[in-house]
């Protein structure tokens, strides 16, 4: 999916998945913030299956830290899992590691660079 982005979000008990496919760049952002409110605004616990990304950019690197942010912020949990290798380089390329943040969230081993 070109300059795209899918995402679909999949209710279980007591958690919310949120699958995304395709580009997660400044032009699909928005699609994403959207959805990232939603969960944030229910209150669950969220996952964010982010296996499907085939290009990510800056300002989807920092869509993901400030919604981490927001989540531990309002005490419910989020997690990335199943990262693709896309958004792995993109995020050690841009100097995104738990060891060199400064983020004030990465204590107890909560980044989501780890």
């Amino acid at each position: 999916m070109e300059d795209g982005i899918s995402i679909r979000i999949e209710r279980t008990l007591g958690v919310q998945i949120l699958h995304a496919e395709g580009d997660l760049s400044l032009s699909t952002a928005g699609q994403m913030k959207s959805a990232l409110l939603e969960l944030v605004n229910i209150g669950e616990p969220a996952v964010i299956d982010l296996a499907g990304i085939t290009g990510i950019d800056l300002s989807g690197l920092q869509l993901l830290c400030s919604a981490h942010r927001t989540f531990r912020w309002r005490h419910t949990d989020f997690e990335l899992r199943e990262r693709s290798g896309q958004l792995q380089r993109a995020a050690s390329d841009a100097g995104y590691a738990m060891r060199s943040s400064v983020c004030p969230y990465r204590r107890d081993q909560n980044c989501l660079w780890k």
